[in-house]
């Protein structure tokens, strides 16, 4: 039998703790923590296109990464530091103005097509 150790990130931590946090269904706690870390996960490798529920109600498309390689490959000007952010959001760098922005955790809707 083989031992397979699993390394968690502290993002992952806090993605799972925020969910469980702010659902009463633990399905649904479970569901949306898989959801955000496949979506970090993605931010890390690449550039994701998709769609998330901003505070007002109204839905934003984005084009983000968190790999300043590529954002920079993207924009025009260069990209600084990530900024601090509350607990429970996702930061990523939009790649259409080369700044940082975030989303809270559990608003991320879906991948574009």
């Amino acid at each position: 039998m083989k031992t397979q150790i699993m390394t968690v990130s502290n993002q992952e931590l806090t993605i799972a703790k925020y969910s469980a946090m702010r659902s009463i269904d633990t399905f649904v706690a479970a569901l949306q923590m898989s959801k955000c870390n496949e979506l970090v996960f993605r931010l890390r490798s690449g550039i994701v296109h998709g769609y998330f529920q901003k505070v007002d109600g109204s839905i934003r498309e984005f084009w983000g990464t968190t790999k300043p390689s590529l954002a920079e490959a993207k924009t025009a000007s260069r990209i600084g530091t990530q900024p601090k952010l509350r607990y429970g959001q996702i930061p990523f760098i939009d790649c259409e103005c080369g700044k940082w922005k975030s989303m809270r955790i559990g608003s991320f809707i879906g991948y574009g097509a």
